[in-house]
């Protein structure tokens, strides 16, 4: 996830998370930079790390200019089970060699 704020004057912002004890900022590191946020350790769907164990993960972003003007904005991050594809098992095809015309089949998962 990558934040991104912008600058009246366009002056280059620096990005922070803002720590609380309150809510789940001593599990993300952020970027300063890029405003790119990333979990210190990867997260696990099936037992959640944040506070009150529920998948949200809630804290506080800032960003602040050259002259040390700030802007914050509270981030609610939902962590969701990854789709995972299913195929039919043992799935096979007939393509008749002796055919003018075939079908051919192709999968991208």
């Amino acid at each position: 996830m990558t934040i991104t704020a912008f600058d009246d004057d366009n002056d280059t912002l620096k990005y922070s998370i803002v720590e609380s004890r309150t809510d789940d900022s001593r599990l993300l590191e952020i970027d300063p930079e890029t405003g790119e946020i990333t979990f210190i350790s990867d997260p696990q769907i099936k037992s959640p790390g944040d506070g009150d164990f529920d998948g949200v993960y809630n804290f506080t972003v800032q960003a602040e200019d050259s002259r040390g003007e700030t802007d914050r904005q509270t981030i609610e991050l939902t962590m969701l089970p990854a789709f995972v594809p299913a195929f039919a098992q043992n799935a096979g095809f007939l393509i008749p060699g002796s055919s003018e015309y075939a079908d051919f089949v192709k999968v991208t998962a």
